[in-house]
């Protein structure tokens, strides 16, 4: 009888998930923005509808507002005389959309969130991972106990497996190493 994998947590991708919140922030931003602009021109109930096709729904709700008022007129003259700007708006909704993120308008949020954590993807993986900590462990006993270790030559001697995260000031495993994706030039 096989044991069943289990993937374990290896690392943390802080980079990307920094990128991912500030782009999330900015794309919540402008959509507050843009719906708070919309607000001045056309209802904005069952918001949901927007979804997918802004501007379309923008001028569709605009016309249902304003053009039996003004039946001769072309939309963009209608919305030149309520002083609404659809350059603005095209260029808002564009600003928004240029956030490559799923969104959810009606909650102004993401659809979902990715997973930024570096998981295992076989047993082997998870062996090397907790040898590595193992012997991580048994250096930061040794330094505990009074042992002095110098990192540099002693990363040198496992040849790549480990190395020194000046973020935290201790020797972590090489996670690329461990996956099997490092690089070699």
């Amino acid at each position: 009888m096989s044991k069943e994998f289990k993937p374990m947590v290896i690392g943390h991708k802080h980079e990307e998930e920094k990128v991912y919140t500030s782009n999330a922030d900015t794309k919540k931003m402008r959509c507050k923005e843009l719906f708070n602009h919309l607000n001045k021109f056309i209802p904005l109930d069952e918001i949901s509808s927007f979804e997918g096709r802004i501007y379309d729904e923008v001028i569709k709700r605009f016309t249902e507002k304003h053009h039996a008022s003004y039946p001769t007129l072309r939309i963009e003259k209608v919305a030149e005389l309520h002083d609404m700007s659809l350059h603005k708006i095209e260029a808002m909704i564009s600003a928004f959309n240029s956030i490559d993120i799923n969104w959810n308008i009606e909650k102004n949020a993401p659809t979902e969130t990715p997973d930024f954590r570096i998981l295992t993807q076989s047993e082997d993986e998870n062996k090397r991972y907790k040898l590595l900590t193992n012997i991580i462990s048994s250096i930061e006993q040794a330094q505990m106990d009074g042992m002095t270790f110098y990192p540099s030559p002693m990363l040198s001697g496992f040849n790549g497996w480990m190395q020194y995260d000046f973020n935290t000031s201790k020797i972590v495993p090489n996670i690329s190493r461990i996956q099997g994706t490092e690089r070699n030039y």
